[in-house]
């Protein structure tokens, strides 16, 4: 799997790889394969570092056909951290979901933005779905830009309003107290502060496309 150079040069807010900086504590070991994941470093290099100390609620590393990622159980499983970004802000993820309502990316409880399946939940304004289910490597986007958002499968996006709400956290996999809890694999979470110029966006859906959807 290659490193993923081509994202890291566009400057990203906060950015998670499953096969790099994922450890079982905050200066614990490095995790093997199915150990549990208490502490996800941020690869952005802004310090945007997850985490998750309650042993039982900690998702675990694990692989398929030579694919690191971190799985979530669709019951207890979620990491996150508190955090401030105003909107505009795009999201892709790199998942294999297969509990279609639970949370993928969702910020604080106050703030109400995030990622619901193939449906994008909104505080103030609409929520969207794509219509698509996916128990295969995808790349879901979504861009969080008031009255001018979308979510979608990349390159396939469904538009609607956001509201104006600041991003308060990111957290993966359930909210910041564990409800709607999702069962997902995640390979992948990359987050801009703003929204991607057309030549940034290919070159990023591009770049994960080989790295997971078409190795």
């Amino acid at each position: 799997m290659r490193s993923g150079s081509v994202i890291g040069a566009l400057s990203p807010f906060a950015w998670f790889k499953s096969n790099v900086g994922v450890y079982q504590s905050n200066g614990g070991a490095a995790c093997a394969v199915h150990d549990p994941v208490g502490y996800w470093m941020d690869q952005s290099g802004n310090g945007h570092h997850l985490t998750q100390a309650g042993a039982a609620k900690k998702p675990l590393v694990d692989v398929l056909s030579a694919d690191v990622f971190v799985a979530f159980d669709g019951v207890l499983n979620y990491i996150g951290a508190d955090m401030t970004l105003a909107q505009p802000i795009t999201v892709y993820a790199v998942v294999n979901h297969t509990t279609i309502d639970g949370l993928i990316f969702v910020g604080t409880s106050g703030d109400n933005l995030g990622i619901a399946g193939s449906s994008f939940k909104i505080n103030a304004g609409t929520v969207l779905t794509d219509g698509a289910y996916f128990a295969t490597w995808v790349i879901l986007k979504a861009v969080f830009n008031g009255a001018s958002s979308s979510v979608g499968i990349a390159g396939t996006m469904t538009t609607g309003n956001a509201g104006t709400n600041s991003l308060g956290g990111i957290y993966l996999g359930a909210d910041k107290v564990g409800g709607l809890p999702t069962q997902m694999n995640l390979g992948e979470l990359v987050v801009f502060n703003r929204v991607m110029s057309g030549a940034d966006d290919t070159a990023v859906v591009a770049d994960l496309n080989a790295r997971w959807v078409s190795e």
